[in-house]
């Protein structure tokens, strides 16, 4: 009876989607969510904001202090320029980065930039 009469009086929020728990809290989120979410937003992007997401991800990882083309060395990705990254092979990035190296994605502002703001990179391409 308790029960029930919380229920009435707790105000029902909006339900938060699984996609922005996962851009909002990368560190947090399940691997195979994460690289879903990340490859999603990356494919929507046009090839050259693309490439430029990929050149920027690829220059913050190593002013992290990473070893990018040894980590996608590892993932069986032989790409040698960061702009021909397949949205595949970045999501598989931010996987790898969430099960071995969760401290890189902790402050996801500068890894994220610009995949928050896909509806708009349409709309100028």
């Amino acid at each position: 009876m308790i029960s029930h009469i919380n229920e009435a009086r707790t105000p029902k929020s909006r339900p938060v989607s699984r996609r922005s728990v996962t851009m909002a809290r990368p560190f947090d989120a399940d691997p195979d969510d994460l690289r879903r979410a990340i490859q999603r937003a990356v494919s929507s992007l046009s090839e050259d904001l693309r490439a430029a997401y990929s050149r920027r991800l690829v220059t913050a990882l190593s002013e992290l202090g990473l070893d990018v083309p040894a980590i996608l060395y590892l993932s069986g990705v032989v790409e040698l320029e960061p702009a021909d990254l397949t949205p595949a092979e970045i999501a598989h990035l931010f996987r790898y980065l969430r099960l071995n190296l969760p401290w890189a994605l902790v402050a996801p502002g500068n890894l994220l930039a610009g995949l928050e703001n896909k509806k708009q990179a349409r709309k100028a391409a």
